[in-house]
């Protein structure tokens, strides 16, 4: 079975101040789901890299919205400006400590799925 293919790359005005988000301050927590225009089911990939699964995530689901976390600076901005050049505006990406996030930062019962890869 061949592999699917990603549609053609859009044309985007789309910038990567909608899709980078701050981390919260240190004592807040947070429902996701503010970061984005419209309600839907929220779920969150730890160590996103450049952003390949986050694409194809949001190409395949647009029905969902996607974070990706990701702590190296380099990355997370290669991620950032990916998701902005194919117009993808379901995904949120930020530069944090995902296990602190999680743990401390993230209101409970608010994501529907977390995708971890090792």
């Amino acid at each position: 079975m061949k592999p699917q293919r990603i549609d053609k790359m859009k044309t985007s005005s789309l910038n990567t101040e909608k899709i980078i988000v701050n981390p919260p301050d240190l004592e807040q927590v947070v429902d996701p789901a503010c970061w984005f225009e419209r309600s839907a089911d929220v779920e969150l990939e730890i160590g996103c890299g450049k952003g390949v699964f986050l694409l194809r995530r949001a190409q395949e689901h647009p029905e969902i919205n996607l974070i990706g976390i990701e702590c190296a600076n380099k990355f997370y901005k290669f991620a950032a400006e990916r998701m902005a050049r194919w117009g993808i505006e379901n995904v949120r990406i930020m530069r944090a400590d995902a296990e602190f996030f999680v743990k401390k930062q993230l209101a409970p019962n608010t994501l529907s799925a977390l995708h971890v890869y090792h």
